[in-house]
Parts: structure tokens; sequence; C-alpha cells
């Protein structure tokens, strides 16, 4: 099985991959990492880098690819990519969506060091800049016209009133319902 997460800046994506992947037993894999990265051994910020990319399309198509050819290699994953659902691979899949308010989201990415030095408002706008972009690069790209459309995702899920742990909860809930469950550490099969 591969869990695939997908979901707006500031939803709770790599905080909610990182339980899933502890709790699963899964490897992780996270292309924001990849991303943060190249933008840094560039001497960019990530919005810098965003923008960057949006001018490399050879660039940002072999981040995409790297995630694709992970995504084929192994199975017991979870990803943390905005690509990722609409990507193909061998194994099973699950698709989640998580959304948040654009002043929550905002909030949240204020919390990450290197955007302390932002007000709200302009966090809030690079934001939505960084997901307009995306949206420009993925439409040229690929033909996907939203990155976001709640009909490509098994799972969807607003994360603007949860805490980390009751995002946890709510999507293991979702995942139960659809067979997805751990695997029992002796024996290696899905818990019941």
């Amino acid at each position: 099985m591969i869990i695939r997460v997908s979901g707006y800046p500031g939803a709770g994506k790599t905080t909610l991959c990182k339980k899933l992947a502890e709790t699963f037993g899964y490897a992780f894999h996270y292309t924001g990492g990849v991303f943060r990265k190249l933008a840094s051994e560039r001497g960019l910020s990530i919005e810098e880098f965003y923008h960057a990319i949006a001018d490399d399309e050879d660039l940002e198509r072999a981040i995409d690819r790297e995630a694709e050819r992970v995504m084929n290699e192994k199975e017991n994953l979870v990803v943390d990519s905005r690509i990722a659902p609409f990507q193909k691979t061998k194994f099973p899949a699950v698709n989640i969506l998580l959304t948040v308010s654009p002043e929550e989201g905002a909030r949240r990415e204020l919390l990450r060091p290197e955007n302390s030095r932002f007000t709200l408002e302009e966090m809030m706008r690079i934001t939505q800049e960084r997901l307009a972009d995306e949206k420009r690069s993925f439409k040229k790209l690929y033909g996907i016209d939203d990155q976001f459309e709640p009909s490509k995702f098994d799972i969807v899920l607003d994360t603007t009133d949860l805490s980390p742990d009751e995002e946890f909860t709510a999507v293991m809930e979702q995942l139960s319902h659809r067979g997805v469950l751990p695997l029992s550490p002796e024996s290696g099969r899905a818990m019941t």
C-alpha cells in the first residue's frame, strides 16, 4: 500500500505523514524536503525556488520523476507530495487531500523558523502566489487543471479546526473504513 498525502500549505501534511509512517511502519518520502534542499543549495527561499522552477520545466519534471520512481520501487510507503496522487504506481494507493482556510494555513506556516520574518498578511499572499505558480505549472506540464480537485482523492479532510491529533484520528478512521490497517509487528499482516 502507498498512502499519498496532498494539500494546502499549513494543512498538516508533513505532521500527518510522519505519524502515519510511524503507525504503519512504512517508509516516508517527503517531496517538500527535496524542494527545500534544492532551494537551500541555490541560496533561495522556498518561495523564490517555486518561482524559479516555474521557468525550469526540466528540473520540476526531474523532481516529479523521482517521486514516481520511489512509488514504483517501494511499497509500504507514505508520500507527502502534491503531484503524487496524479502519478502512476504499480502498488495499491490511497490518496488523501488536506484542506485548511487560507488564514489558518498561513498562521501555521508562520511557525516555521524560515517564515518568522513575515506578517500573517504577507504569508497569506506568499502562499497564494506559490499555489498560483504551482497550478500554472501542473497545467503546463501535465494538463492538470486543479491539483486539489476533491474528486481525485479517496479522503478529503478540512483541518482548519483540528489539532494534529484530531486530524490523525480522523484520517485513521477513514483509512480503517477502507480496510487500510497498520501491519501487526509479529505477523506482518494487517491488524483487525
